[in-house]
């Protein structure tokens, strides 16, 4: 059996998917979101292009945190996205909808992974991210 075709996925197809049937290319955002999900492709995904949605949809778009989570996890959970620490992303996400900043999100998730937590920052706002213990100077 052939396997299924790999593409690399783009900020705007995400986007328009997100944003709805309000949206032109709308229908075809679908379609290859259907095709992600139903295994008949493969995309990647990099994590860059994730940051650029999450920026886009917040901030041109001002859609709200709680919209984009529930739009955006579903597409990084599915099996037939391939995303570099998909996990820490996720996880990142989660912990983007307390803190509303994806950027302090990740941070914190690679904080909490990789360094029991520590983090060299002068935003003192990541100090109050529970497991996380900002540092301003060594």
């Amino acid at each position: 059996m052939k396997s299924p075709e790999k593409y690399a996925l783009d900020t705007n197809v995400i986007v328009r998917y997100v944003l709805g049937e309000s949206e032109p290319n709308f229908p075809q955002a679908k379609q290859i979101m259907d095709a992600i999900e139903d295994g008949v492709i493969v995309a990647e995904l990099d994590p860059v292009i994730l940051g650029e949605v999450i920026w886009v949809l917040k901030s041109f778009y001002k859609v709200t945190t709680e919209e984009i989570l529930e739009g955006v996890i579903p597409i990084v959970q599915s099996e037939h996205i391939d995303m570099v620490e998909k996990d820490r992303y996720l996880t990142a996400l989660k912990l983007y909808g307390g803190i509303k900043h994806f950027g302090d999100a990740c941070v914190c998730t690679l904080a909490m992974e990789s360094s029991d937590g520590k983090v060299l920052s002068f935003d003192r706002k990541l100090s109050k991210v529970a497991g996380i213990r900002r540092v301003e100077s060594l």
